[in-house]
């Protein structure tokens, strides 16, 4: 058993010993890491910025970014898909049940990135986010009223003086009008 463990020492350590390489490997092979000689650099002095500095525009044109986009679906229905731009990404995941899991990022217009994260199944659609907006903190005080002005008492006033003058007249009206009895109607008869 000693010396099983021994020959699994050895053989491991001279597995690892061709990593550990000064230049020439085992037969005097090169090893993955050879060693070259560095030649020393002398120190350059700084004599500062050119006055012009020739711009080097090519013929052809760098893309200014990058984008990536990507769907995939198969048989069943179960789809998954996004995209990323500059300043936006969004992904996508959609089961065979039609369950949905996804989520998006974006730059707002005050520059704050903005992630959201959402699911859509059969308990709703529950999203997730640092940009959801704050509902009204409830302080459970009765808000105070606010006492009418003269102008507004004075208006108040007149309207309830209209309508109580108008409510009279109307009652006036309906009891200057004769009652009628209404005749009973006669019965219907089938032959």
């Amino acid at each position: 058993m000693q010396s099983i463990v021994a020959y699994l020492l050895v053989t491991v350590v001279a597995s690892q010993a061709r990593w550990i390489n000064p230049g020439y490997g085992m037969g005097g092979f090169p090893g993955y890491y050879p060693v070259a000689p560095v030649a020393p650099v002398a120190p350059v002095a700084y004599h500062g910025v050119p006055a012009a500095v020739p711009a080097v525009v090519p013929a052809y044109g760098y893309p200014s970014f990058t984008s990536t986009q990507y769907h995939a679906q198969d048989e069943l229905g179960q789809a998954r898909f996004g995209y990323a731009h500059p300043g936006q990404a969004a992904s996508n995941y959609r089961d065979a049940m039609g369950n949905q899991i996804g989520s998006y990022a974006y730059f707002n217009p005050e520059g704050k990135e903005v992630r959201v994260s959402y699911t859509a199944d059969h308990r709703g659609f529950r999203v997730l986010s640092n940009d959801l907006p704050v509902g009204p903190v409830a302080n459970l005080v009765a808000p105070v009223q606010v006492p009418d002005t003269v102008e507004v008492a004075q208006a108040k006033a007149a309207h309830l003086a209209a309508h109580a003058e108008a409510k009279a007249a109307h009652a006036a009206a309906k009891a200057a009008l004769p009652v009628t009895p209404v005749a009973a109607a006669a019965p219907i008869t089938t032959a």
